[in-house]
């Protein structure tokens, strides 16, 4: 036993160097129970469970060195935490004596963290087989390899903030002439702002790369170029079949095997460290977001005009006889509280509580650079505001935004993916600015109710679910019995009549 655990773990070691995704799978001998716990995070980005449900209760010896020797190469089992094996079936069946039958899960598959991406299904078949062992089947779904030379170079013009630049930028933008007319104050901040972001170097063009190696960061071009040379002597080993090439071979092939093993124990030191050096939890998503492997796309896209077809349904100003759903019939009251101009304390109040660090939309315009924005500057966006406030319409340029989209788990359908979209900063501005004046009426006119938390300044869903618990806690010891209802509304934020129809009353 303990040789065979010593050999499993050198071909562990060997095969994490020459490659990324390793999936291990057979015959184990080794009941290992629910054991090798999953991170939640990470769990739920793949589709798994974190902590397995097998039906298989039963840990020995075999299996406690087995999950030891798995966990430290950071290999997790599929059985019992993968679509179609909750919970984990039983993968051997036979007679023990007696008639009885002897039924255990032994048959197990391992993958490392690269892999989980691709993993899509592991079930139990029911085919007849001779052996006691029953199938195990895995789907994989593997991305299309894209050749190189088919892939258009993008360049791409990202607009970013430099402190030491601050000063200079705020002269650029507030040295101009303004604008007149408050129709005109928002093309015109735009193109002020992004000449002066290109004068000051806060503007930076560069070229999306056609091969990212997502998951080798540290495999850099010295590795490259030793494996060609290995590769190369391997070819001509082969055809002059010379035992000095062969000799040379071995030792290229050991050398580059020992370069990446050092650059990879180098990546994983620096990771360790920088970790230890967090202090804050903006720094450790980023270390997280640096070093964790990413999703890789999966199989062919889905078409533009499938998208436009799925976002307009999501979206849908329209019944299926062409009546519109959105019908704004306000009556002709006016609250002062609610309907009287923006002032300055508001806007000043709502520019300082911009987050800095976010992605612009279309127009580039970065939170920090309308946090710099002086006086003659906010008066001429206070009044463009204003002007859309009154109006009741929003500039078309202002509402564009830019759509990601983030597969989530499941087939490669529109329903799998989240959609994330970066609107233009001004427009959140605005939406910022009413939002506070709603709520603030919301709260004065005790619209809410009591039960609600979420969504609420100074309130929180751990307040419900402190509530809950004590329920829950109160009913068990008293022996009584409590009905719960957990109701999760699909879309709900996309469907935006409910909230008219409010606003209405």
């Amino acid at each position: 036993m303990e040789q065979a655990m010593e050999c499993l773990d050198l071909m562990l070691e060997d095969l994490s160097i020459q490659t990324d995704h390793i999936i291990i799978g057979g015959d184990t001998n080794g009941r290992i129970s629910d054991e090798n716990y999953f991170e939640d995070s990470l769990a739920e980005e793949f589709g798994l469970l974190a902590q397995r449900i097998p039906l298989d209760k039963v840990l020995n010896g075999r299996g406690e060195k087995l999950i030891a020797c798995m966990e430290s190469h950071g290999f997790l089992v599929l059985n019992g935490r993968t679509e179609g094996d909750i919970p984990g079936q039983f993968t051997y069946l036979s007679r023990v004596g007696s008639g009885r039958i002897g039924t255990s899960t032994v048959d197990l598959v391992w993958t490392n963290l690269e892999s989980c991406s691709l993993i899509t299904e592991l079930r139990i078949s029911d085919t007849v087989v001779v052996s006691d062992h029953l199938p195990v089947v895995l789907t994989l779904d593997i991305p299309q390899q894209v050749r190189q030379s088919n892939i258009s170079q993008t360049k791409v013009k990202r607009y970013k903030w430099l402190p030491e630049k601050a000063v200079e930028f705020s002269q650029r933008v507030n040295n101009v002439e303004l604008p007149t007319q408050p129709q005109t104050v928002y093309s015109e901040l735009v193109k002020t702002i992004e000449k002066a972001a290109n004068d000051t170097g806060m503007v930076y063009e560069f070229t999306i790369p056609t091969q990212v190696n997502v998951n080798k960061p540290w495999y850099t071009k010295e590795c490259r170029n030793l494996k060609k040379r290995t590769r190369q002597m391997y070819r001509t080993w082969r055809q002059k079949n010379v035992e000095e090439f062969s000799s040379l071979f071995l030792k290229l092939k050991k050398e580059y095997f020992n370069l990446c093993s050092e650059l990879k124990k180098q990546y994983e030191r620096e990771y360790k460290e920088k970790l230890a050096n967090v202090r804050n939890p903006q720094d450790f998503w980023k270390v997280v977001k640096k070093f964790k492997p990413r999703k890789q796309n999966k199989g062919k896209e889905i078409p533009i005009e499938e998208w436009t077809c799925y976002l307009v349904q999501l979206f849908k100003l329209e019944n299926e006889t062409g009546a519109r759903l959105l019908h704004f019939s306000f009556p002709d009251v006016l609250r002062e509280q609610m309907d009287s101009d923006f002032c300055m304390g508001e806007l000043e109040k709502g520019i300082s509580n911009l987050k800095s660090g976010k992605s612009p939309g279309p127009d580039n315009v970065l939170n920090e650079y309308l946090k710099i924005l002086q006086d003659d500057w906010k008066r001429q966006l206070l009044s463009f505001i204003n002007f859309i406030f009154n109006g009741g319409r929003i500039p078309d340029t202002l509402t564009d935004s830019f759509m990601f989209m983030l597969h989530k788990k499941g087939p490669l359908v529109c329903e799998n993916f989240r959609n994330i979209a970066l609107m233009n900063n001004i427009l959140k501005l605005i939406t910022h600015l009413v939002s506070q004046r709603i709520l603030v009426w919301s709260e004065d006119n005790r619209v809410f109710s009591e039960a609600q938390a979420g969504f609420r300044p100074g309130r929180g869903c751990v307040d419900n679910i402190f509530s809950l618990h004590s329920i829950i806690s109160i009913h068990l010891i008293n022996q009584r019995k409590l009905y719960a209802a957990f109701i999760d509304y699909k879309s709900a934020f996309s469907e935006v009549q409910h909230i008219i129809s409010f606003l209405e009353k």
